[in-house]
């Protein structure tokens, strides 16, 4: 059974001799109220299939032509997604394409950083 870390904590009971601690003994905590939404929703995404989130049509170009690995675009999913929603990705991509080959940075590389650069992020 897997543990998620940020729910438990620990109160620990000192065992002294004289004046010296010869040991500790701890014990777990639950805490439902630490619950951080935000971590759950980043672990939950990771076992998502990117066709969720992004057109298939998208994640295939991105692997095809820019050399993408799903973990990159994983890694990058909401700079993505963002993307489709502002932007006609489809057509941005296309156009990035001879570019991204020309670059000195990874096509990877080159492809987030203009993407963010036009967001504005």
């Amino acid at each position: 059974m897997k543990l998620n870390a940020y729910l438990y904590s620990f109160k620990y009971k000192r065992h002294k001799r004289g004046r010296k601690i010869h040991s500790l003994t701890f014990y777990p905590v639950y805490n439902p109220e630490n619950r951080d939404s935000s971590l759950e929703k980043k672990s939950l995404q990771k076992r998502v299939s990117l066709n969720w989130d992004l057109d298939r049509i998208i994640v295939n170009y991105l692997s095809e032509n820019f050399g993408f690995t799903d973990s990159e675009i994983k890694n990058n999913i909401d700079l993505f997604k963002l993307a489709e929603q502002e932007l006609d990705l489809m057509i941005e991509l296309s156009s990035l394409k001879v570019k991204a080959q020309e670059a000195r940075t990874s096509p990877q590389a080159f492809i987030v950083g203009i993407l963010k650069k036009k967001l504005k992020l």
